[in-house]
């Protein structure tokens, strides 16, 4: 069966608050990785958006949603509980 394209314009985006201001790309890579394959993650750096971070999804189809969702949500990371936001 032939895996579905993922259609122009589709929302391939995680955003992650509550994050500690010394978390590292790497960091994210391994924690957001293991749900999918990351084209690039961006971490806020302005004072504003310290805290945050976008994960770009390479295919956000093949990303394991639920677990992701589920996981991450109630994950603990640097003392600090994280909130996401993923919508398709």
């Amino acid at each position: 069966m032939a895996q579905a394209k993922l259609p122009p314009g589709a929302n391939r985006i995680l955003f992650v608050k509550n994050l500690s201001y010394s978390i590292t790309g790497e960091d994210l890579y391994d924690l957001f990785g293991r749900y999918g394959s990351i084209r690039q993650i961006r971490i806020g750096n302005e004072q504003k958006t310290k805290g945050t971070a976008f994960v770009v999804y390479e295919d956000v189809m093949e990303v394991s949603q639920e677990n992701l969702i589920h996981c991450v949500s109630l994950y603990l990371f640097a003392s600090l509980r994280l909130r996401t936001l993923l919508t398709i």
